[in-house]
């Protein structure tokens, strides 16, 4: 939550693209669904971004680094469904490997900051064991089920959310 409107109003968009695509991830999987989930996602990053412009601190990029955590997970999900319901990918598997270690550097960014405390590294500890899940489903020669794929991918975006309210107080503590 936010006093700003314009942000808060990019940031309820953006969850409206999540609700809807999470409600597609929970049906009998559909190449249509599965294009527009995608389509979504790429939407509600753009909603993000938006919603962080406003609101810019000296912590924001910080803070806006734990969106991308939120993110990574979902984007892993939307291309392992496209590719297991036989959508061409060019370059899946660079893609992957790009959005895996995009997610490591990440987090260890966030780990080394100083808005951290007990909390936020252990939220930080648990959201990268949630992400071996979608690492393990990549290599993986299984099929995981999009309803399963659609929770883990809200756990993670769960944590990162409590984390990113961590770092907000804190940063409103330093002022």
């Amino acid at each position: 939550m936010t006093d700003n409107k314009e942000a808060q109003d990019a940031f309820d968009d953006a969850m409206k693209l999540w609700l809807e695509s999470k409600k597609m991830l929970e049906q009998t999987p559909t190449k249509e669904n599965a294009l527009k989930i995608r389509e979504n996602l790429q939407k509600m990053i753009k909603k993000l971004l938006e919603g962080t412009k406003p609101l810019a601190t000296p912590d924001l990029a910080l803070i806006s680094l734990t969106g991308k955590l939120c993110r990574k997970p979902v984007m892993l999900t939307i291309d392992y469904l496209l590719k297991i319901w036989g959508v061409d990918l060019p370059n899946y598997h660079e893609d992957i490997e790009k959005i895996i270690k995009n997610f490591h550097q990440n987090l260890k960014t966030l780990s080394k900051n100083r808005l951290n405390n007990k909390e936020s590294l252990a939220l930080l500890k648990k959201a990268e064991r949630q992400f071996k899940f979608f690492e393990f489903m990549y290599k993986s020669k299984s099929h995981f089920i999009p309803n399963l794929l659609s929770k883990k991918a809200d756990d993670n975006f769960l944590i990162i959310r409590e984390i990113k309210k961590i770092y907000k107080k804190e940063a409103e503590n330093d002022k």
